[in-house]
């Protein structure tokens, strides 16, 4: 089985992905993370926002698009699908707010999304809301995580600054995140009011030129990591098909023992029914 996975990232296409997640699956997320990489570099980079309900991710888009319409805005749960916006040779992608729905049918829609095709992810958290909650700490771990394992980047944005009360609750975000790098401090308000009103002061307050930077940084290596990634997934994927080569060779001895056993079982029982047919026989010639 371990063999039949191509360990070459520049040469995936051999793969049978719909027989690889049966065979795996337990391993879903990086399969379908591997089927969205194998489409080439044709395909433009995915930038996708997490983050809660009502955090300012859309209104985060709209300020990086340049279209204060583009994604919808509201105090109350405003998106429920996954919605994009190619722009500036980006595509960027809104998700539903987490913990949005008791179903948690947003969730599921956003964390798949982000699993499956995103090459950047922005987790946006209001500085309106103080530290990260325990189930953003959870995310941001495993995003971290992922970000360890295979380089896809992570970028955690710090919205609405412009309505912070207490300016320590950066330093206490940045303890809770000692891992990442990348921390984003900024205000789409304050960026899109300084735009309009020609405001140069608003607009530096904002944070956007700062975070702008960090972000052509992120896509200006973006095939490399995706590059990277690829390989790192195929490595992974090739090192379950071993483990699961290894059960099965294991099953496979066990099942063979078990049968010889039988089968000795078997020679034993008929042996000792010949030689009783024999005895019998012998004491009747008697």
């Amino acid at each position: 089985m371990a063999n039949n996975m191509n360990t070459n990232a520049h040469q995936p296409t051999g793969i049978d992905f719909s027989r690889l997640a049966q065979q795996l699956p337990g391993m879903q997320g990086d399969i379908q993370r591997l089927q969205t990489l194998c489409r080439g570099s044709a395909e433009l980079p995915v930038v996708m926002v997490l983050g809660k309900y009502n955090h300012g991710k859309s209104s985060l888009l709209n300020a990086l698009v340049g279209q204060p319409d583009r994604f919808g805005v509201a105090d109350c749960r405003k998106t429920t699908e996954v919605e994009h916006c190619d722009a500036g040779g980006v595509r960027w992608v809104d998700t539903p707010g987490l913990d949005a729905d008791v179903a948690g049918t947003d969730d599921t829609l956003a964390l798949t999304a982000a699993r499956a095709r995103a090459d950047v992810r922005l987790l946006v958290h209001s500085l309106q809301e103080g530290e990260l909650d325990q189930a953003e700490l959870t995310l941001a771990h495993k995003l971290l995580e992922e970000e360890r394992q295979t380089g896809r980047a992570l970028l955690v944005v710090l919205t609405q600054r412009d309505q912070m009360s207490d300016a320590s609750v950066v330093a206490a975000i940045r303890e809770q995140l000692p891992q990442t790098r990348m921390v984003a401090e900024v205000s789409a308000n304050s960026y899109v009011r300084g735009i309009a009103e020609n405001k140069p002061a608003l607009k530096a307050f904002s944070g956007f030129e700062a975070f702008r930077t960090v972000m052509a940084e992120l896509l200006g290596g973006i095939q490399s990591r995706k590059a990277r990634e690829k390989q790192a997934l195929l490595q992974r994927l090739d090192a379950g098909l071993a483990k699961l080569e290894t059960e099965a060779r294991k099953t496979l001895v066990s099942l063979q023992e078990d049968y010889q056993h039988q089968l000795a079982s078997y020679e034993a029982a008929m042996i000792s029914v010949e030689a009783q047919i024999m005895r019998k026989f012998m004491e009747a010639q008697a």
